[in-house]
């Protein structure tokens, strides 16, 4: 029976004490919580995880007995990742434990904070202490306390309460922000509304927590028992089991989606400084944004923790650089393994990822000669596709023509050409239109950065416009040194822009216009940054200190990585007329030409020999004639330029055919 008893009166000491919570908001802190209330009302969650650095100090008694475990620290920190994940946050020990071994704080009392604090303290890193009790100023006991932002980066831990699953969560709650669910005080019933039309306000500011009365002592087996009612005579239909209440210790487990937003909001906008300045030896990662191209450039970025100061990567192809964030180029079809060795005065570390970059080049497209047997001669050269440049050249920047068929100037001698591929591989990214949210017509200088990820055009995009002028649009890099420019006459309402942009390999870059005046449409609520542009680009924000959910001016992106075959050869060519006895002036005719189906001949005198050529040189068609006209069935040939030589008694012709 006395066995029964102990486990009795146990079970309640771990599993139910209610230490006190001992964070309470300053006014500062509620100030400048309200001020940035629409702010985090208004965050989307950063996609981007976040590392958050931790030094643990254990207290213990002077002799070394008492205080926490390696085991118990390793339980904290993965009870705060396996909830915080939700926020994308990972917190990380910033070095090994520091062990106060001082029985002067092992029972710790709320006046000794600035003592143990000024001996301890590790600067931009969460400082979290574990003590065997903690002893407030007015000699009540409590489980923990820390600080609202933007208070110092410290948390107190009573042992018991640090690993109880629960408190530890809350407390770090309260350091990224976060109210109880009954709101900033821990005094009177709340005055957030049962109906949530006070929500964003009142309470813990946050709409998916219902609102809480406070449940200190009106908790019994993880149910509410309260019976108070709100200012419109509701019943309070509270939340148990949430985390940051004042619900029983074993009964919180949850946190809700909103508190997970506003956390993270906190960790970027509140305690974006945090970082671990003990050094250690690097720890490798990287990312690939681009993992497949058909242009070969692929941009990659080192993401490896504990500031390394070496960088060597492996491309798979063969090459290597040792720069930071290299940009590389691929010249051959494939699927490449990529690896990252990383070090510095501490130590190194490397990581390998298996095929992870796809790259898929264009071919050169089929180029096709043309003959003369007269010199000079304008000749028509021919590609088998469209999508096709031409070029005097093969360091040309400029193309002298586009299309299938390039008909060059009156040559005198064999000339060759130089043709390429292009693909229009556009896609489509930023908020379709202008729905997405409230906004209006603004004047302000204002523009969206972009990064890019490998040489891209932007072709073009949409802008509602308030008044029709004539506006200057541009492409800026990240010094705001203006690389591409265009001046568009808008019209009122709707206007897609063609601007046809050659954008870099780059982040930051700036796409807005050289005048305020613009009387352009721009959402303030809605955008949900960052915007994707396929695998070439992103929409990362805008340069207004207004909040996140701003987008200016800029609609349906459309872009397209810049993916240029190899050059093929055409070439203008000079043939001795050994295929005609003789070549002269002469009535003959031939139509039409360009051919489909039918080609038709006609002469002023008997036709005796008609012989078809292909563009090698190849007699595929002949047939004797004693006639003056004719017609020959070209149906089945193959897409392409060939040569008809005409014979007549007196008279012959070389001419080009040209079969569509």
């Amino acid at each position: 029976m006395k066995k029964l008893l102990l486990i009795f009166f146990l079970f309640p000491i771990f599993g139910f004490s209610q230490d006190d919570c001992g964070t309470i908001p300053t006014q500062q802190q509620i100030d400048y919580l309200n001020q940035t209330r629409n702010a985090r009302k208004n965050w989307n969650q950063s996609k981007s995880p976040l590392l958050i650095p931790i030094q643990n100090h254990v207290v213990r008694e002077t002799d070394s007995t008492g205080g926490l475990t390696i085991v118990d620290i390793s339980f904290v920190m993965n009870t705060l990742n396996t909830y915080y994940i939700n926020s994308n946050i990972q917190f990380y020990e910033c070095a090994s434990i520091n062990y106060i071994n001082n029985s002067t704080y092992f029972d710790f009392d709320q006046s000794q904070e600035a003592a143990i604090r000024a001996a301890n303290d590790v600067t931009n890193v969460i400082n979290i202490y574990y003590f065997n009790s903690i002893t407030s100023s007015s000699g009540s006991s409590l489980c923990g306390y820390t600080s609202f932002p933007p208070g110092p980066d410290r948390v107190m831990m009573k042992n018991s309460c640090a690993i109880n699953g629960s408190t530890i969560v809350h407390e770090l709650g309260h350091y990224l922000s976060l109210y109880h669910t009954h709101g900033p005080t821990n005094t009177g019933t709340t005055t957030e509304l049962v109906n949530g039309s006070n929500c964003s306000s009142a309470g813990d500011d946050l709409c998916d927590t219902p609102a809480d009365p406070n449940l200190s002592g009106l908790v019994s087996a993880c149910q509410y028992t309260g019976t108070a009612l709100d200012a419109n005579g509701q019943s309070y239909v509270p939340d148990p089991t949430n985390i940051m209440s004042y619900s029983q210790k074993v009964c919180r487990t949850f946190l809700s989606a909103g508190q997970y937003n506003r956390a993270n909001y906190s960790a970027i906008n509140d305690r974006g400084y945090l970082s671990c300045p003990i050094p250690a030896p690097p720890l490798a990662s990287f990312s690939i944004l681009n993992l497949s191209s058909c242009s070969g450039n692929i941009s990659f970025n080192d993401e490896s923790l504990y500031n390394p100061n070496y960088w060597n990567w492996n491309f798979g192809d063969g090459t290597y650089s040792n720069l930071q964030n290299p940009s590389h180029t691929y010249l051959n079809d494939g699927t490449y393994d990529v690896s990252l060795f990383v070090s510095n005065g501490l130590g190194q570390d490397s990581i390998f990822q298996s095929g992870i970059v796809t790259v898929n080049l264009m071919p050169p497209p089929i180029a096709y000669n043309d003959t003369s047997y007269v010199s000079p001669a304008i000749f028509t050269l021919s590609s088998a596709t469209n999508d096709v440049n031409w070029y005097t050249d093969t360091l040309a920047i400029l193309p002298i023509a586009s299309g299938s068929s390039f008909i060059t100037p009156l040559l005198s001698n064999t000339t060759t050409y130089y043709v390429r591929e292009f693909a229009d591989t556009s896609v489509y990214g930023g908020p379709l239109d202008n729905t997405i949210g409230s906004g209006g017509y603004y004047n302000n200088d204002r523009h969206l950065f972009l990064d890019c990820y490998t040489p891209s055009t932007l072709i073009s995009t949409d802008v509602y416009a308030g008044t029709a002028q004539a506006i200057t649009f541009e492409l800026r890099d990240n010094n705001s040194q203006v690389l591409a420019d265009t001046t568009i006459t808008v019209q009122v309402g709707l206007n897609i822009l063609y601007l046809d942009f050659d954008v870099p390999v780059m982040n930051n870059l700036e796409l807005g216009m050289n005048t305020g005046n613009s009387d352009l449409y721009r959402n303030s609520t809605g955008s949900v940054y960052p915007y994707t542009i396929g695998n070439i680009a992103s929409i990362t924000g805008h340069n207004s200190p207004n909040s996140v959910p701003y987008h200016y001016f800029f609609y349906n992106l459309r872009m397209k990585e810049n993916c240029i075959s190899d050059f093929a050869e055409a070439t203008a060519v000079f043939m001795l007329p050994t295929l005609v006895d003789n070549i002269v002036e002469s009535n003959f005719s031939i139509y039409p030409n360009p051919a489909t189906n039918l080609i038709n001949i006609s002469a002023n005198e008997s036709i005796d020999l008609i012989d078809i050529y292909d563009i090698k040189g190849s007699l595929i068609f002949t047939k004797s004639y004693q006639k003056k006209s004719t017609s020959i069935d070209v149906s089945d040939f193959a897409k392409g330029v060939y040569t008809i030589k005409i014979v007549s008694m007196k008279n012959s012709i070389v001419q080009q055919l040209i079969i569509e």
